[in-house]
């Protein structure tokens, strides 16, 4: 019957009972062999004995799958779930369990310690902390974001951080690392990594396509096999580079790796000097290079010139090569950094009769007769 009725459209049919449709849901490895179990067992005249042995199943575990086989019921052979039909329930008044949630509501910043503290004062209920902590976490009263925030935080591994115990005595005894990017004018992006001995001064440098662990790595063994003395101990700044596999080649070579405080550059002033050295002689002389090979090539020229060429301050106005190969020679002491309390100071001895003490807002004269430079 068709026909309209007040501007309405009017129809009448009949129409079948919509059918439920089939799930079929993918078997799981285990389930996917107990089918070849009785597949097997079926194309073998229904033989359990040698199904078993084929399968290395017992016959109990045999017949107990197949108690539960139905052909056109596959969902039968997944494992069933284990969970206990009886277990221990919480024995929390209702009463206390509202207070916490309330509690919870009015102070959404508080910890549980702190409300433990007020459950206690204020309402003379005795929960503990973790009993707080598992109410909270039913009630979904904790943001997952800031637990996971504090949960990592408390299985940082420690890292080991600047000291003035931290001293170089010798060449190699520490060595500093940091990274700078450059953006090109064509509008590429580069990476540089910079290693220095805090005593000699000899640097070596490198320009990487992408900053990571990785490139770290490879930049450490290249300065390992540059230097002319081995490398005892790193000091970084907390950059991702410096972490993964760059931290796990140093303890795998029993290398101590030292970490600057976060925010506080000057712990590692000496190697970022060197790289404002190298920005204000080599890269705004524009010496930007069209590939990464090219600028590595000029790169190992500027170190040559930075180690063997330039003149320094700090070494009495020596190349770094000089200095090492006279000390080497013995006919200098060696130039000894002592870190001291006050982390935005580096205090060189050069030798008994001179010092210099660098200093971020002045120089400080130690004793009279002493030549301090600024």
């Amino acid at each position: 019957m068709k026909g309209s009725y007040q501007s309405s459209s009017m129809s009448y049919q009949y129409r079948m009972p919509k059918l439920p449709k089939a799930i079929s849901q993918p078997l799981s490895k285990e389930a996917r062999l107990r089918l070849k179990w009785f597949d097997f067992y079926y194309s073998h005249n229904k033989n359990a004995e040698l199904t078993c042995r084929y399968f290395g199943i017992s016959k109990r575990t045999f017949y107990k799958w197949k108690k539960r086989y139905r052909p056109y019921s596959l969902e039968n052979l997944e494992d069933r779930s284990k969970r206990p039909k009886n277990f221990r329930r919480s024995k929390i008044p209702l009463d206390q369990i509202d207070e916490v949630v309330s509690l919870r509501k009015k102070y959404p910043a508080w910890s549980k310690y702190k409300l433990e503290v007020i459950l206690k004062r204020e309402h003379g209920i005795d929960l503990s902390a973790s009993t707080i902590g598992r109410i909270l976490k039913e009630k979904n009263l904790i943001n997952p974001r800031i637990s996971q925030k504090k949960k990592r935080a408390q299985t940082k591994v420690k890292r080991l951080r600047y000291s003035k115990e931290l001293k170089a005595e010798v060449f190699g005894d520490v060595v500093q690392f940091d990274s700078k990017h450059f953006n090109l004018p064509w509008g590429e992006k580069r990476y540089q990594i910079n290693a220095i001995d805090v005593l000699s001064k000899l640097k070596f440098s490198r320009t990487f396509s992408r900053l990571s662990s990785r490139s770290a790595k490879t930049f450490f063994l290249e300065a390992q096999n540059t230097f002319p003395f081995p490398i005892k101990r790193v000091q970084t700044d907390n950059g991702s580079e410096f972490m993964d596999e760059f931290d796990n080649l140093l303890s795998k070579l029993e290398i101590p790796h030292y970490f600057t405080y976060p925010n506080c550059p000057k712990q590692n002033s000496i190697v970022e000097r060197s790289i404002q050295t190298d920005i204000k002689e080599f890269y705004e002389l524009q010496n930007f290079m069209p590939t990464i090979e090219e600028q590595n090539k000029a790169l190992n020229d500027w170190n040559n010139t930075y180690n063997t060429l330039r003149p320094h301050q700090s070494l009495g106005y020596l190349t770094p090569k000089e200095y090492y190969e006279k000390h080497k020679d013995g006919r200098l002491k060696p130039l000894k950094v002592v870190y001291v309390d006050n982390p935005e100071t580096v205090y060189h001895v050069v030798n008994q009769n001179r010092c210099c003490f660098l200093s971020v807002n002045r120089a400080i004269i130690m004793k009279n007769k002493f030549n301090v430079y600024g």
